[in-house]
Formats: structure tokens, sequence, C-alpha cells
């Protein structure tokens, strides 16, 4: 009774338009310069879950459901994998980055001079006379600027100009890379979460949806828990899209994307409706004999 009702829900118009913007997201993304295999073996997936369903063979051909389960699984290890190394470099970054700094800030302050002769050359090509004289007859019109002409910089001036920057951020280096490192956690610990939640569950689902196909029947496991992240994250991705309306070739697969996560939400409740209708329909028939 299972397999039937997951044929049911595979085969039909809501996993048909899920698969048509996976795919539109994805090829999107391509052009975008953003490809992901995870997403691409998810997109293969689903078209193949498809056809094996509409041809009423899915316990025949698991190939989809399986490729799909799969490649979950996989997003959820290399995102543990993404967070131990942000961890890591958290770490690094607030026990080793004052150090660095100071270092960069001993070697910037024995090497002014040397600084200030690399930049005296570069100040006196012609390539640079060329674009200094050009910015000076711009800046000459912008009130803002003031009187600060380019062609009048020298390398001792830059060489100085560096010195005191390097000088400042080594000053607050302390405050300023234990604010990165804790970005840099929180990054990781809402990337836990997710990860868990989430990802975590997700997996659950199409595990438990393989070995159901695989067995002949079994439980569907958390599907009230991912279609809220599917709604959830799909309202938060639309936001997104709304966002950046007025770049296409942003727009359409964040558009995609976000309107993929709610028809599966959709699904996923009409399947939850469907296994609740089973117990009276299985009472219906003795009555009937």
């Amino acid at each position: 009774m299972t397999v039937k009702k997951i044929e049911r829900a595979l085969c039909s118009p809501l996993f048909l338009t899920i698969a048509i913007l996976e795919t539109v997201a994805l090829v999107a993304g391509f052009f975008m310069n953003s490809f992901d295999i995870i997403s691409l073996l998810i997109c293969i997936g689903i078209w193949i879950a498809y056809s094996a369903a509409k041809s009423g063979k899915l316990s025949e051909k698991q190939t989809g459901i399986k490729l799909i389960s799969g490649s979950v699984k996989a997003e959820y290890i290399i995102t543990w994998v993404c967070i131990g190394f942000i961890v890591v470099g958290a770490v690094i970054n607030m026990a080793a980055g004052p150090r660095f700094l100071h270092f960069l800030s001993g070697y910037v302050d024995r090497s002014t001079d040397d600084i200030a002769e690399y930049f005296e050359g570069v100040v006196e090509t012609d390539e640079f006379d060329a674009f200094s004289s050009a910015f000076d007859s711009i800046a000459a019109e912008e009130p803002e600027l003031g009187n600060f002409k380019l062609s009048e910089l020298n390398g001792k001036a830059i060489a100085g100009f560096i010195d005191d920057i390097v000088r400042f951020i080594d000053e607050y280096s302390n405050i300023i890379f234990a604010m990165i490192g804790v970005l840099m956690l929180t990054c990781a610990v809402a990337s836990t979460l997710i990860n868990i939640f989430y990802i975590g569950n997700l997996h659950k689902l199409t595990k438990s949806v393989c070995l159901s196909v695989e067995n002949g029947d079994g439980e569907i496991k958390k599907t009230r828990t991912v279609k809220i992240w599917f709604l959830v994250l799909g309202i938060l991705t639309a936001l997104s899209a709304l966002g950046s309306i007025l770049i296409p070739y942003v727009v359409i697969p964040t558009g995609c994307k976000s309107a993929s996560l709610i028809v599966a939400y959709v699904l996923i409740d009409r399947f939850e409706k469907d296994k609740d209708s089973e117990p009276e329909a299985e009472k219906a028939i003795p009555e009937q004999l």
C-alpha cells in the first residue's frame, strides 16, 4: 500500500512541476557559473524517479529515489566537513591572527624605506603619470575631493600611509580578529542546526522512502518536519528573489528554487493526507463484505 502511495506522489503533476523547476534553476545557475554537482544529481534522480513512477515500475526501478537519497546523504556529510573547516579556521583566526598582524606591522615598520623606493618607481612610470593626470582632471570638478592631486603622490607618502594603516589595524587586532572569529563560529552554529534539523531529517525521509519501496511497505519518516522546513525555506528564498527582481540571472534560479520548495511542501502535505485516509479505506472493505 505504501509503495502505491509513493508512486502516486512521484508521478503526480506536483512532482513533475518540481522536476521542471529544479531543471530550470539548475540550467540558470549553470549560466551564472554557480554549478552544483549535488543539485545536478538530485535533479537527475527526480526525473528518473518520475519516469519509474509514471510507468508503474517504481519497485523495479529504484535508481532515481536511491540517487536522491544518496545525494542528500553526500550533502549532509560535506556540510559537516565544511563546518569543521569553519570552526578550525575561526580558532586559528583568533589565536594566530593578531600575532601575524603584529609581525606584519613590524616588517612594514622595518621596511619603510624599501616600500617607499618601490612605490617611487611605480609613480615615475608613464602609465601612472597618464592615469594620475586623468584622475586629477576629474577630481578638479568634484568639490568633495578638495585639493587632492594624485600626481603629487610619492613613494615616501604611500609607504607612510601603508604604515599608518597597518599600525592602526595592529592596535585593534585583538578586537578585529575576535569579531571575525565570532562571526565564523556563528555561521558554523547556524550551519550545524540546518544540517541536523533540515538536511539530516531530509535524508531520513528519502532513506525511508527507499526502504519502503524496497521492502514493499514501511513508515515514511519525518514528513511533517521536512515539509515545514520546505515552507520556511521557500518563503525565505522567495523574499530573496524579490530583493533581486530586477536582475534576471539572479531572480530566475532563486525564484524557481523557491517555487520548487513550496510545491514540495504541498506534495508532502497531500501525501500525509493520503496516508491518513488509509485506515478508513481499509475499514470500509469489511463493511462492504
